[in-house]
């Protein structure tokens, strides 16, 4: 069996296609730039991360929102000891 190029490239489908990631790609940026720092600590960091491993794996977007979730999940873990931290160091 002999796997063949179509001859046409469809227009309207292939501008449905780009214009579908420009979208995409247009609500991350913007919803980066408008997010605040607290809520986007270590979802950054954590959906990269999911996302390559995801990619691997087969299922890149589950990855990345996953990698959010626990890099978001460690972000606030990490502020929580940093207070209690300080918060002994004051009462000393």
């Amino acid at each position: 069996m002999e796997q063949t190029l179509p001859t046409e490239l469809n227009p309207a489908e292939y501008l449905w296609e780009n214009t579908v990631k420009l979208l995409i790609v247009c609500v991350a940026v913007f919803g980066l730039a408008f997010s605040s720092t607290s809520q986007a600590k270590g979802c950054i960091k954590g959906a990269i991360v999911g996302g390559v491993v995801g990619h691997i794996a087969g299922h890149g977007k589950v990855g990345a929102a996953a990698g959010c979730a626990i890099g978001h999940h460690e972000a606030n873990k990490a502020d929580a000891q940093k207070a209690g931290s300080e918060a002994d160091n004051s009462q000393k």
